[in-house]
């Protein structure tokens, strides 16, 4: 949805036209959250640490008004303003922006998001085998419900990307964080595969959060796993997790 910038200007006798983007104002409101320098008591608290610290951390000066209307979804910055705005708020200005992760071109994102549900199905396949049931919610295809021995599982399966030099970027999103087992499928060729789970303190302490998702590199030592300072186990039995 288009919006009109907080500092366009208008004709004489024209009134802005108030197209409203909640998507945007939905993100900024995430990233705030998310930030912990940015006040959370209060919703003006946050609007006001915004456009101080602007002023303060990068000479750009703005109104009240102008900051309040990206929280209520009737502006969005210019794309300089933008810029600072996501490194303000320690977020991926793409995310920000747009609500996307650039960092595939469109036929590498089909690519991979085909790879993605493959890493889904084979994580919900080995639940099955150990003699679980399984279920997908229709609103996330990362995410898998498993029910085995009688325990009930919130499953995010994700499939990390390849950097190089043995090490694989991992994009996982913030939402109920602590509820979930996050397991990272890594292909090692064909048909060999190695699944480690990320818990949710080597998440936030090894990760960079990034709007609504971490990233979390992780880098391979011989048969061992590691994530910044973190030494991660390989999920061998799906029985550890029960």
């Amino acid at each position: 949805m288009k919006t009109v910038p907080d500092d366009q200007q208008y004709g004489e006798g024209r009134k802005p036209r108030v197209l409203r983007d909640k998507a945007f104002a939905r993100r900024l409101e995430t990233a705030c959250e998310g930030n912990p320098h940015c006040p959370t008591d209060a919703y003006r608290g946050k609007q006001k640490w915004i456009y101080d610290s602007l002023d303060e951390e990068f000479g750009v000066k703005l109104s009240a008004e102008a900051v309040r209307k990206w929280f209520s979804g009737e502006s969005r910055p210019r794309p300089k303003i933008m810029t600072f705005l996501a490194r303000l708020l320690e977020v991926d200005e793409a995310w920000l922006a747009l609500g996307i992760t650039p960092t595939l071109t469109p036929l590498e994102k089909k690519k991979r998001n085909a790879m993605a549900t493959g890493a889904v199905n084979l994580v919900a396949g080995m639940f099955q085998l150990a003699g679980g049931h399984i279920a997908f919610p229709e609103d996330d295809s990362s995410h898998v419900y498993a029910i085995i021995s009688g325990k009930r599982i919130e499953i995010d399966a994700v499939l990390p990307f390849y950097l190089g030099n043995d090490q694989f970027r991992a994009t996982i999103a913030d939402k109920n964080l602590d509820g979930k087992v996050v397991i990272a499928v890594l292909p090692q060729h064909e048909f060999y595969f190695r699944l480690v789970v990320l818990t949710p303190e080597v998440i936030r302490s090894a990760g960079e959060r990034r709007g609504d998702f971490y990233e979390v590199v992780l880098e391979q030592r011989g048969i061992k796993w590691k994530a910044g300072a973190n030494q991660i186990s390989e999920l061998a039995s799906i029985s550890e997790l029960v």
